[in-house]
């Protein structure tokens, strides 16, 4: 499963189409582009579009101008991979990361109208930023899921991975969690 995050430009380079057009028929792109590369498309702008290969449509109105900023997708993409990494399927992943992004975003502006993007990560509720630490570090997390994809969805391997990941987090989570909570949280 894949998660594409382009913005309106982007799209219109990987379709190659005018980019007044992907601004004008947002939805039809995105899906067009969702099928094409059998990968959910989330396409950023001030209404964030998250469109699945198999039609579903989920729209994000709440964004906001302070994250037109170099960097801010980063920031984006970072949280959506955490979120996929977590187990989260690419919809979803999509559709929270825009929601926690625009989040982000609008605190970040409450000290600067245009907060580069380290001032968006930063925003981050650090409860928030200690939770996507965790998932991603899960058992059954990251790991397991990139060898099961890469072994075609081996079963055998995915249960003997997640069984792996189980031991090895009583050693490693706690290091993630005094980590994370001394980096986010002071």
């Amino acid at each position: 499963p894949a998660l594409l995050t382009p913005h309106a430009g982007e799209l219109a380079r990987l379709l190659e189409v005018p980019r007044e057009d992907v601004e004008s028929r947002r939805l039809h792109f995105a899906s067009a582009a969702a099928r094409r590369w059998n990968a959910t498309v989330l396409l950023k702008g001030s209404t964030t579009l998250v469109v699945a290969p198999d039609g579903r449509v989920r729209a994000n109105p709440t964004g906001t101008s302070a994250l037109a900023t170099a960097g801010s997708g980063d920031v984006l993409s970072g949280l959506t991979g955490a979120l996929l990494a977590s187990g989260l399927d690419p919809f979803d992943a999509g559709s929270v990361a825009a929601y926690v992004h625009v989040l982000a975003g609008r605190l970040a502006a409450r000290t600067a109208a245009y907060p580069s993007a380290t001032e968006v990560l930063d925003a981050l509720p650090p409860e928030l930023a200690v939770g996507l630490m965790l998932l991603s570090a899960s058992p059954g997390g990251a790991t397991a899921n990139l060898f099961s994809h890469l072994a075609k969805g081996d079963v055998a391997l995915n249960i003997t991975l997640t069984a792996v990941n189980s031991i090895l987090s009583l050693l490693t989570l706690p290091l993630i969690v005094n980590y994370s909570l001394e980096a986010f949280m002071g």
